[in-house]
């Protein structure tokens, strides 16, 4: 199946390797589901038992999960931290707590 229509791959966080696909502002974003459980209680739990408007996403191209209040670049700061770590420019406190299923 294709991917949502309109959408688009993240030029940085899209991996042919990554197990899991989300869409933030139609900007797919495929990662590591690993890192992502690691990284957070909240995706590990989300990622363990899917909720809420997400059950029937598989978190695949054509069928990514999706958390409406977070926007690309929240997610992009997200992804840096995990894959890169820490760093001045990276605002991950409030996105992490703004993240719910």
């Amino acid at each position: 199946m294709p991917p949502p229509e309109g959408s688009k791959r993240d030029a940085t966080y899209y991996f042919d390797d990554g197990d899991v696909v989300f869409v933030f502002e139609k900007v797919l974003f495929k990662v590591h589901g690993t890192f992502l459980k690691h990284f957070s209680e909240i995706f590990r739990d989300m990622l363990e038992v899917p909720q809420g408007h997400n059950k029937d996403k598989d978190g695949s191209e054509s069928n990514p999960i999706q958390l409406e209040q977070v926007k690309a670049d929240e997610f992009r700061d997200i992804c840096r931290v995990m894959y890169h770590g820490l760093s001045r420019g990276n605002s991950i406190g409030k996105v992490l707590t703004d993240v719910s299923p």
